[in-house]
């Protein structure tokens, strides 16, 4: 089963006009680039494709979670990939854990995630993101992917 499907997906925008009608696609679980010529629909389908808007007619479908990286990262707000992918404050109470904190927040904090950051290390692997961690920052990660889409793209 793909990662991600959408059957028959439709958007209306404020004027009416719909920038994809009727919308159809499964995505493989592989690194996937939204192209497209400025003011095409990018940023609103990866919206759709993440969740963080609900299409007016069809369907996402999401097996596991999806994360949409803005165009434009504040690296004060997301200065690593653990904060990209929302995980900073679990990974730091991991790492307090391991040095030896007993504070009960952490535990509460981590529950039964003892696994992330080697989970989390598995998926960028899986994702043909070798030498990513969570603590790369995100500027480098975003040069990582638009070095590796140059690479592909080259003949």
């Amino acid at each position: 089963m793909p990662l991600l499907q959408i059957q028959q997906l439709q958007y209306a925008l404020p004027d009416g006009s719909q920038p994809f009608p009727a919308l159809s696609h499964a995505f493989p679980f592989r690194r996937t680039g939204l192209v497209g010529r400025n003011g095409c629909g990018k940023s609103l389908l990866g919206q759709l494709l993440a969740g963080q808007l609900a299409p007016h007619a069809g369907h996402v479908l999401r097996e596991g979670g999806i994360h949409l990286l803005p165009q434009e990262l504040d690296p004060d707000t997301h200065p690593t990939v653990a904060h990209l992918a929302e995980m900073a404050e679990t990974l730091t109470a991991l790492r307090r854990v391991r040095d030896g904190s007993l504070d009960e927040r952490d535990y509460q904090l981590l529950q039964d995630r003892w696994d992330c950051e080697s989970s989390f290390q598995q998926l960028l692997s899986d994702a043909g993101l070798n030498g990513i961690s969570l603590d790369t920052s995100s500027a480098a990660f975003r040069r990582g992917l638009a070095d590796s889409g140059r690479a592909q793209q080259s003949p």
